[in-house]
């Protein structure tokens, strides 16, 4: 029985922790939504939108960040604001460290508040929300931010999870390399485009205060923005209405929405074939930065014959070839698994018509940038097997 109401109090805090996070997220969008009405409120189009529609619309973005989907007539909205749902994923995790989770119970608890709390906000969403989705969603947030949470701070109860430590060694600075990449294709791409993204805002003509609303709009897209920047350096079209294509070997234009990222987008086809390269060598970088050899903390260290310091591996003995390319390739498959599921959240509807396949093509683009950094990274692997062979000599 003491247990029993041990593990009740223990349940209520975990559910008050992952009520937390959920929460500040949707009352910081009320809050947003309101401030950015209070500012515009004089607009002319703005004039049958009442204070109580913020309280909907702020919670219809919420829903929308962890997947909902939204028809106003025949329009259609399913992009996420991936800015907001990683903001909410942060704190969740945080929040999650905090309540000290620690078996599959608490995980339990903390993944159904989450999707409750989504479900509960279905009586105040827009109308035209489809809720469902963002339940699940909602849920799935939950439980990926209480499982790391939980396996950071003990050791994983799963036998194989061995194998994916060994394989994220190459995997991050893989996927690190291609996040920096495509960062700096984008901001080079808005540097080119400025006087055309720049033309856009003029084109609206609107008070200070909303090129502000519409650019803090844009920034909780801004991820999305650079994972179609990866896809376009992997060579994978990126999808900005049915049959659009923009991609490092061809441009196939259409009229777009009057959205200011928009802008930095290739108006004709530019000659960059060599783009997708840039992916080989930051596979190549990430096998170097992989194989390494680092000073262990706390290591022995032995004095060899010519009094120099060697510091002794926690490993008994160095790995071969053949294991070193199977943690690669271990990698290389997390790899695919974190870019495919990147694709289909940057991938959804952005209005009507046409405008509702807007995005990546997730298979094609995991599969192209996977290779790429597997030919980098395997060249590196083959052609330092001798000195590895080497070193267990």
């Amino acid at each position: 029985m003491e247990k029993l109401t041990e593990n009740r109090e223990r349940w209520a805090g975990v559910a008050i922790a992952a009520l937390m996070p959920v929460a500040l997220t949707w009352f910081a969008c009320i809050l947003v939504t309101s401030f950015i009405y209070l500012l515009t409120a004089s607009a002319p189009v703005l004039e049958d939108i009442t204070w109580s529609d913020t309280l909907h619309f702020g919670t219809s973005t919420w829903l929308l960040s962890v997947g909902a989907t939204l028809r106003i007539g025949v329009a259609r909205l399913s992009l996420i604001p991936l800015a907001l749902t990683a903001v909410t994923w942060w704190l969740s995790l945080r929040s999650a460290k905090r309540a000290l989770i620690s078996t599959w119970e608490d995980v339990a608890v903390y993944t159904v508040v989450s999707a409750l709390f989504a479900a509960l906000l279905g009586f105040i969403d827009l109308e035209g929300t489809f809720l469902i989705s963002a339940v699940i969603g909602a849920a799935l947030l939950g439980f990926t931010a209480s499982i790391v949470a939980w396996w950071r701070s003990a050791p994983v109860p799963l036998s194989w999870w061995g194998y994916v430590e060994r394989g994220w060694k190459f995997a991050r600075p893989m996927l690190l390399g291609a996040l920096i990449c495509a960062s700096v294709v984008f901001l080079v791409a808005l540097i080119v485009s400025f006087k055309r993204v720049g033309a856009i805002y003029e084109a609206y003509s609107a008070h200070w205060a909303g090129n502000i609303g519409i650019t803090f709009v844009q920034l909780l897209y801004l991820p999305i923005v650079v994972v179609w920047a990866l896809s376009f350096i992997s060579g994978a079209p990126i999808q900005v209405g049915e049959g659009t294509g923009f991609s490092p070997f061809y441009t196939s234009a259409a009229p777009l929405p009057g959205i200011p990222v928009f802008g930095a987008l290739p108006s004709a086809s530019i000659p960059l074939y060599f783009l997708p390269i840039v992916l080989v060598v930051v596979g190549a970088v990430s096998a170097w930065w992989a194989l390494r050899p680092q000073v262990i903390e706390d290591s022995p260290l032995e004095i060899d014959g010519d009094d120099n310091v060697v510091v002794l591996s926690e490993s008994s003995s160095p790995l071969t070839f053949r294991e070193r390319a199977i943690n690669a390739g271990i990698g290389l498959a997390l790899v695919f698994i974190a870019l495919a599921c990147a694709g289909a959240l940057a991938s959804g509807a952005l209005g009507s018509g046409r405008m509702y396949e807007v995005g990546v093509n997730a298979p094609l683009f995991a599969l192209l940038a996977t290779a790429e950094l597997a030919l980098g990274l395997f060249a590196v692997l083959f052609l330092t097997r001798n000195r590895h062979a080497k070193d267990q000599d």
